[in-house]
């Protein structure tokens, strides 16, 4: 076997393992479009170490669900193909003798004749359907049994059963990277609200933050409300809070943006609303919200839902809200912006951070037309 010094290190100490995210979080939408770096150089894909790193880390923690198959399946036919490219390469090189004792794992190759022997149910595209995806974060020269993570279990077209809120979307990794960099607006908080959460990533990575925050002080008092109003999405939602066993921290509700722009009873209903949630227990001193200004029709809605949220009611605590977006349409964006300034609402931009050497999650990456991810504060005036 070669020795390890033969492999770059940065392919062996950071690349391999950012693949294995990708891997991990079925993304981009197509295992084509992952860039190299992460995935490795055919010489490096050639390599009895790198091949061990595949099946020792890959085949040992991918999820095996049926809508994942299609993505697999052309994962590992990229893998195969560039460690065949591989030996090729090598022997132009001169290493024949030694490329002539190697070849393609057995087990990478089982698992291939695995994909291509059992045909999927979903379409020919390589974007997975419905599927169990497992968003990592921590530090990538760590085991990667030392991660953290959050499992989802989201669909991976773009639109499925007349929404678009069954999958995870750019603004929302972008958001939770940021929290997970920045995490004091959650560990100050003892209440959370999550305005259209979708398959619930975001709340679910902001309860990850106050388990570890919490570890030897419980997370007693604290709670985070994750809400949509699709009844679809909100059952996959309940879902996910329960594959991750975090009932005890997120629960879902279903929240419906144009009661606060019913001046008759929407206050009335909002105010009821909030003392169930919260169990009495006083307002939402966090409101986080990723990829949900992307509708002009609701861009009124939605802001007068923020200033409903951010008026300081009963607490010592000013409200504040986080909401990210991807910038999809320019017109769209600022229409969101002016409707929260009209009802007094003060919005100040925000610089997106991240963790330091990618250590932070991927995923969402892949669709065409995805534009810039912005994050604004929103407060009271």
């Amino acid at each position: 076997m070669p020795h390890p010094a033969e492999l770059d290190p940065p392919e062996l100490a950071h690349h391999l393992p950012l693949l294995l995210r990708h891997h991990c979080a079925l993304s981009p939408s197509s295992p084509i479009q992952i860039p190299s770096p992460p995935f490795p150089s055919p010489r490096t894909l050639s390599l009895p170490q790198t091949q061990q790193y595949l099946v020792e880390h890959f085949l040992g923690r991918s999820e095996r669900d049926e809508g994942a198959r299609s993505w697999r399946r052309a994962f590992w036919r990229r893998v195969t193909k560039g460690i065949e490219a591989g030996f090729e390469e090598r022997r132009r090189e001169g290493d024949g003798e030694r490329v002539e004792d190697e070849e393609v794992h057995p087990d990478i190759l089982e698992s291939m004749v695995d994909f291509l022997s059992t045909p999927s149910s979903t379409a020919d595209s390589d974007a997975p359907g419905v599927s169990t995806r497992t968003y990592y974060w921590g530090d990538l020269s760590a085991p990667p049994t030392s991660w953290r993570s959050i499992k989802t279990k989201e669909e991976g077209r773009m639109i499925s059963g007349g929404t678009t809120g069954l999958r995870t979307w750019q603004a929302c990794i972008a958001l939770s990277n940021h929290l997970l960099a920045h995490p004091a607006p959650i560990l100050s908080a003892n209440r959370i609200l999550e305005l259209g959460a979708g398959v619930g990533l975001l709340s679910l990575v902001a309860a990850r933050v106050l388990q570890d925050q919490d570890a030897k002080e419980g997370t007693e008092g604290r709670r985070i409300v994750a809400t949509d109003v699709d009844e679809k999405v909100l059952e996959m939602l309940r879902g996910n809070i329960a594959l991750n066993s975090l009932d005890d921290l997120v629960k879902a509700e279903s929240l419906d943006w144009e009661l606060a722009s019913d001046p008759a009873t929407g206050q009335d209903a909002l105010r009821a609303w909030e003392d169930a949630v919260f169990d009495g227990g006083g307002r939402a001193e966090l409101i986080i919200g990723a990829d949900i200004v992307y509708d002009p029709s609701l861009a009124g809605h939605l802001a007068a839902t923020l200033r409903w949220l951010l008026q300081r009611r009963n607490s010592s605590k000013t409200p504040e809200a986080l909401i990210a977006g991807t910038v999809r349409s320019e017109e769209t964006w600022a229409l969101f912006l002016e409707e929260c300034r009209s009802r007094q609402l003060v919005v100040e931009a925000v610089p997106l951070q991240t963790l330091p050497d990618s250590s932070g999650l991927v995923g969402a990456e892949g669709w065409e037309g995805e534009g810039e991810v912005r994050l604004v504060r929103i407060v009271a005036s």
